[in-house]
């Protein structure tokens, strides 16, 4: 009979593995004030997780165990003895049921992702209700769905000592349920707690803070968050103020202080000046400086990798949240990531766990065909540079030139300075959705509507400027019978340039000009050319192409736009 009963539990997928075997935990514990292993005091390092082609809801949705696995031992390899790792609570991306329990099949990676940790001497840190914004009260039948998660989760993993600890919830502080109603957001913060305290008290209980001041904001009774929490966590990407923030939550707890997240952008290239390897290594030095004076009890990076901009957007727009990373999208090692392997390692141990497993690493089935509106393009993709065109700067791409006039993407679609731009070898595109309020912009033409919403940086104006061209008076005659002088500029354009602004929308694409044709050396060849400002390109005669249409070749401002920014 008990035979038969086993067959059942397989068959309806009761135990789809061998369940973990866990002897006399190993945990990590609270004593004195500080984070306590294995009888000793001990530090924290790691790193928050996700895989570079799949991050936030992507990380369990494109779930594949041996790549975690060797981004894992990555990790390990830095020193690390700590992972941390977001859950979200949302329905509609398959992450739970509608019953708010997680789903068995995310509950298989969790096991798949401790078993991995605890063979490479890592504890977990799993930080839950990630994109969640409500605090239903304890008569609220949603608290039922919040309990559900929970109890899914304890009931998998409150006896296993390789999940370290329970983060409630991911910069609870930023969120609207929290700013605008603080007190009911603090009650079912401690709520959660207590929940995971009961169910899994073996485990610590914290939560992670963007701004450090939350952990002791007070709701009418006098409660914090510090009075729910195991050890303060708290988020901080600010090397200036670092030391007065662990000194004020020090003043409020003698709790352990763990800095749960930290970390700089190094891109996009050329976006910002200061998004950049050199500013990250400087954060990461005042960082490390900061914990070791302050005695922090752990340190975790913000992130492993970088991101490909279409795997972290889903739709080719690059920021920097894309370059947080340690590891370069090549798998190369910035500099900031030796410092954080080699500068932070004092009281930092491999944690081992007492809990083994032998759960099968899986690689989620490939998404299903993704329902778009009729109307909707795919990208032009160019494997040339890796990147990619969408929407309007693809039309635009395609309808006004294409790879003759505005040559290969050299960059993601990016934000700098509030506008939505994208680099090109020979120009740079600008969104501008403000034009579509203009009157009468749902009657024009698609081009028309093009020739609005996107516009072309004016990359030759500061190069004529350099060059000491300036606007001048038309001259009352003199032109050739094929020059057009441009009063707008007071510069002409004759001959092959004027055909060419001619037959290739050159106003839109290339403004007008701004300089007499001169003779100078090229910065892409280092041959000398007879060229023409124009606001938007440059203009090359190439004599050894004439007859061809390639005797009017455009200047890579893009590209050296880009390489005059450190990019290359």
């Amino acid at each position: 009979m008990r035979l038969i009963v086993l067959l059942l539990l397989v068959l309806l997928g009761g135990w789809s593995h061998a369940p973990a075997r866990a002897a006399a935990g190993r945990w990590v514990t609270v004593q004195d004030g500080r984070l306590v292993y294995n009888g000793a005091p001990v530090r924290l390092k790691g790193v928050s997780f996700y895989p570079s082609h799949g991050p936030w809801v992507y990380f369990w949705q494109r779930w594949d165990g041996p790549a975690t696995r060797a981004d894992l031992t990555r990790m390990a390899d830095f020193g690390s003895n700590t992972v941390r790792v977001l859950l979200p609570y949302r329905a509609d991306q398959g992450i739970i049921e509608d019953s708010g329990a997680v789903k068995p099949v995310m509950i298989d990676r969790l096991r798949q992702l401790a078993q991995m940790a605890g063979e490479l001497h890592l504890k977990l840190i799993i930080t839950l209700f990630d994109w969640y914004d409500d605090t239903p009260a304890l008569t609220d039948p949603r608290w039922q769905g919040n309990v559900a998660y929970i109890q899914s989760l304890a009931s998998a993993f409150a006896d296993d000592d390789r999940v370290l600890g329970w983060d409630l919830h991911n910069e609870p502080d930023l969120y609207a349920s929290w700013t605008d109603h603080q007190p009911a957001a603090l009650d079912w913060l401690l709520r959660v707690g207590a929940e995971l305290h009961r169910r899994a008290p073996h485990q610590l209980v914290t939560v992670g803070v963007a701004h450090a001041a939350a952990l002791w904001q007070a709701d009418p009774q006098g409660r914090t968050l510090l009075d729910g929490s195991d050890f303060a966590a708290f988020h901080s990407y600010d090397a200036g103020a670092i030391s007065s923030e662990i000194a004020a939550i020090r003043a409020h707890t003698s709790k352990p202080v763990v800095l749960e997240e930290t970390g700089w952008p190094t891109g996009p290239c050329g976006a910002d000046p200061l998004f950049q390897e050199t500013q990250q290594v400087a954060l990461y030095r005042g960082m490390i400086g900061a914990a070791e004076a302050g005695r922090l009890d752990g340190v975790l990076a913000w992130m492993l990798w970088d991101f490909l901009p279409t795997a972290s957007s889903g739709g080719g727009l690059e920021s920097e949240q894309d370059h947080f990373g340690l590891l370069r999208l090549d798998g190369s090692l910035k500099p900031g990531a030796l410092l954080f392997r080699d500068g932070y390692r004092a009281d930092v141990g491999p944690l081992d766990s007492a809990t083994v497993s032998n759960v099968p690493l899986t690689v989620a089935p490939p998404p299903g065909p993704v329902q778009h509106s009729a109307d909707w393009q795919p990208p032009l993709v160019f494997p040339a540079t890796g990147h990619e065109l969408w929407s309007e700067f693809r039309d635009y791409w395609r309808r006004f030139g294409g790879l003759p006039i505005f040559g290969y993407p050299i960059t993601e679609a990016r934000m700098e300075g509030g506008l939505r731009v994208q680099y090109f070898e020979r120009a740079r595109f600008e969104w501008h959705p403000e034009n579509a309020r203009l009157p009468g912009f749902v009657n024009l033409a698609k081009g028309d509507k093009l020739r609005l919403l996107v516009q072309l940086t004016r990359l030759g104006a500061p190069l004529a400027d350099a060059h000491g061209f300036a606007p001048r008076p038309v001259p009352p005659a003199g032109d050739a019978p094929d020059v057009t002088r441009y009063p707008q500029t007071g510069y002409p354009l004759g001959g092959a340039f004027k055909a060419f602004w001619d037959a290739n929308a050159g106003l839109t694409n290339f403004g007008y000009p701004l300089s007499e044709e001169v003779s100078e050396v090229s910065p892409t060849d280092g041959k000398r050319y007879t060229v023409q400002y124009l606001e938007r390109a440059r203009f090359e005669w190439h004599p050894e192409n004439v007859g061809t249409p390639y005797e009017i070749l455009l200047g890579q401002l893009g590209t050296e736009g880009l390489a005059a920014r450190g990019c290359r």
